[in-house]
């Protein structure tokens, strides 16, 4: 469970690395006519792709144009390595790859979640110890200029201003009870400085950047062993303060009166990297600030916001899907020459006899040629159709592996399994499926539900079954 998770992160964390290096290539090619606010929402696949494992089959997939090779191939010959081992029980085999190679994974795996764990417990700790209570009264102007801010921005909710000494610079904390946090030194700037400050923490609120700045801790600790990950969240905060930026100065805020305040706080305040939002950070990202503010943006165009989404989505899943699988892939040689094996050993194939995969109320459509109920063609139906209710029990027709477990736009939720024959039996429209490729099932196993998924007029399974030379098999004899 861990060394999958551990893998699935590992391939999370490649793609989307090469995804923010698209997303750069991206932004520097449409600078200066795409505002910032709307190109920042290229960091939506980004974080997509961290967060979700794009795990699916794809035309787009670069695999298809590689000459891929799966891990392990058994060879002719019957001689195995040491460290591998093969064995056989009831009709079914396993080969598992060298030990060595799975006990590093594991070992890599428990210091990738160990790791991420301290750093994450560590952050949690530190960030609940800066809540604060207020060390000082807060004068009754500061209030008001406070309160004549929310109002401005129309912000309902209760936000606490807090004198603290624990963060110096002037910050956005907490989630459910949110507090800006000060120093005494602010209470020496002017009104107008003053409420540049309040202006800036209150967009951070209102376009809930505080609940993102915690997101993106968690998720870079999760990969706190790619550093261009950690990168690309300062990339996506140093967005966030600009865009915030832009939106102070939308307040009756002048570019020269908002960045002089900026810079009287850098000189108040020591300047570290912002564990939340706040109006200073270090000395780079002041100064790329404010020359953002002082230019001009063109107005965004929405086909290039639009085209541009729509490349990196594309090669996004280029890179994220799998190569499309055929009767010829990989897996099946593998399959098959394990079948071969046992067939050489043994000299004799076990007859397979199939058993009625689901209690059902009736038979809809027999294997041979009908019209299709949807199309309205005359085609040759590949197997029975049996009607159940939905969420009905799919049973395994017989012993075999899972081959495949997927969904298909007509076939809907999917199920393949080849048999010790080199037959595949096939289970179609299922609700749920139970089990995943590579698992061993045996006759009578629990494998899916029935359903109504894919081009299915009603809930029912679909099931065929195909002989050794990939020929549909009269399955109408089950049911007699």
């Amino acid at each position: 469970m861990l060394e999958s998770l551990f893998i699935n992160i590992l391939s999370m964390s490649t793609i989307a690395s090469v995804v923010f290096l698209i997303i750069l290539c991206a932004r520097k090619l449409i600078k200066n006519k795409v505002n910032i606010k709307n190109s920042a929402l290229l960091w939506v696949i980004f974080i997509i792709v961290l967060i979700i494992p794009l795990n699916f089959q794809s035309k787009l997939s670069i695999k298809n144009f590689l000459d891929t090779k799966d891990s392990f191939i058994l060879t002719e010959s019957k001689e195995f390595n040491d460290n591998d081992t093969v064995t056989k029980e009831d009709n079914s085999i396993v080969v598992t790859n060298d030990t060595l190679q799975n006990n590093t994974t594991e070992i890599f795996a428990s210091i990738w979640f160990v790791v991420a764990g301290i750093f994450i417990v560590t952050d949690i700790f530190i960030y609940r110890s800066l809540k604060n209570k207020n060390s000082c009264e807060i004068p009754e102007n500061i209030l008001k200029i406070f309160n004549e801010c929310k109002n401005e921005l129309n912000i309902q909710n209760n936000i606490k201003l807090v004198v603290q000494e624990k963060v110096n610079m002037p910050s956005l904390y907490g989630i459910l009870n949110s507090q800006i946090l000060l120093t005494k030194e602010t209470f020496n700037l002017s009104e107008n400085e003053f409420k540049c400050i309040i202006l800036h923490e209150l967009n951070h609120y209102k376009s809930k950047h505080h609940i993102l700045y915690l997101l993106f801790g968690i998720i870079e600790k999760i990969h706190w062993f790619n550093p261009v990950i950690k990168l690309a969240f300062k990339t996506i905060k140093q967005d966030l303060e600009i865009i915030t930026d832009r939106n102070v100065l939308n307040a009756n805020v002048t570019v020269k009166e908002y960045c002089k305040t900026i810079l009287k706080i850098a000189e108040m305040c020591s300047l570290q990297e912002a564990k939340m939002p706040s109006i200073c950070s270090d000395k780079k990202e002041i100064e790329r600030r404010i020359i953002q503010m002082k230019n001009n943006y063109i107005k965004s165009s929405i086909f290039i916001i639009v085209a541009t989404i729509l490349i990196v989505s594309v090669l996004t899943i280029s890179l994220a899907s799998d190569k499309v699988s055929n009767a010829t892939t990989e897996n099946d040689k593998i399959i098959s020459e394990i079948f071969y094996e046992i067939e050489s050993e043994e000299n004799i194939i076990p007859k397979v006899e199939y058993i009625v995969p689901v209690e059902y109320t009736r038979v809809s459509s027999t294997f041979g040629t009908r019209v299709h109920p949807i199309t309205k063609e005359e085609i040759t139906h590949t197997g029975i159709d049996l009607v159940a209710e939905e969420g009905t029990k799919v049973k395994a027709a017989a012993d075999g592996i899972v081959e495949t477990a997927e969904y298909d736009v007509d076939k809907g939720n999917y199920i393949e399994v080849r048999h010790i024959d080199g037959s595949i039996s096939g289970y179609h429209h299922g609700e749920k499926i139970l089990v995943e490729v590579g698992d061993n099932v045996k006759q009578g196993d629990e494998i899916m539900t029935v359903g109504k998924t894919g081009k299915a007029t009603g809930a029912h399974l679909h099931f065929e079954v195909k002989n050794n030379s990939g020929e549909y098999m009269d399955v109408n004899a089950l049911i007699q």
